[in-house]
């Protein structure tokens, strides 16, 4: 039962992992690796295995699959990014029907603090634009993996911290 406890520490730790490296990726070059998203999915069944509490995993596979549907139609119209729908695909599959709302909705406020942050950021650069007489500066992209993976570390350390 410790040995079974420690491994799953260590799978979620790795989850934690995964998410941090997509972030500071999405965030240094605007790509999220696809190998991030897919260690998540790969995780996944270690945790299924060696979590101490049952896990759901099946409702987990259909949360996960309605998510990269909702995110493929996103993806599609162009709204999102490919590596944002598997991102949070990965993540919805950590969630699982209990956690997907609760994941969701600290997602969408980090999003939303990022977007402020990537305003003011814009509003200072075109001030600046305004005083030097450049020309002025286009919209900034969000990097909204950093968003994903906020939301991400909040099942994580829920899965750590049970």
């Amino acid at each position: 039962m410790v040995y079974a406890l420690l491994a799953d520490r260590l799978v979620c730790s790795a989850f934690l992992a995964m998410l941090a490296w997509a972030a500071c990726s999405d965030a240094a070059t605007f790509k999220i690796p696809d190998a991030a998203s897919l260690g998540m999915l790969f995780l996944y069944p270690l945790h299924v295995i060696a979590s101490p509490a049952p896990t759901g995993w099946l409702a987990a596979v259909g949360i996960a699959l309605a998510v990269f549907a909702v995110g493929l139609i996103l993806f599609a119209r162009g709204i999102w990014g490919g590596g944002d729908v598997k991102l949070l695909t990965g993540v919805a599959l950590w969630a699982g029907p209990h956690a997907i709302l609760p994941v969701l909705m600290v997602t969408a406020m980090a999003g939303g603090a990022l977007a402020l942050v990537a305003g003011a950021m814009l509003y200072l650069q075109r001030w600046r634009a305004i005083a030097e007489n450049a020309p002025a500066v286009a919209g900034m992209p969000l990097p909204y993996g950093v968003a994903i993976a906020c939301g991400g570390s909040f099942i994580a350390m829920q899965l750590l911290h049970s």
